[in-house]
């Protein structure tokens, strides 16, 4: 279920890499390749949200997805940030709300 993969992201070996990558593919509607979420995360459903291929979220991601959530290929959700909409590709987001301060 969606409880247990969440919960087994944030209390995984760090080490286990590919391990947390297929948690987070069962987790999301969408994971891209070469795309990384550091734990601790925090979603309300998680397949509601879907990351695109070469997106980085730091640790304390947050994604309030009750709606649908897209977060664009190649973007980068900087630390603490809160996600409550979506994110175009191949920017950087910071901030709460989330907001692009740049693109890459």
């Amino acid at each position: 279920s969606d409880v247990c993969s969440f919960r087994s992201i944030n209390t995984i070996d760090p080490t286990a890499y590919e391990e947390r990558r297929a948690l987070l593919r069962e987790l999301f509607g969408a994971f891209g390749d070469d795309s990384e979420i550091r734990p601790p995360l925090q979603v309300d459903y998680g397949y509601r949200t879907t990351i695109g291929a070469r997106t980085f979220a730091n640790f304390g991601f947050v994604c309030l997805d009750v709606a649908e959530v897209t977060i664009g290929a190649n973007t980068v959700v900087g630390a603490g940030s809160i996600v409550t909409k979506d994110l175009p590709a191949n920017v950087v987001a910071v901030g709460n709300p989330a907001r692009v301060v740049r693109e890459i």
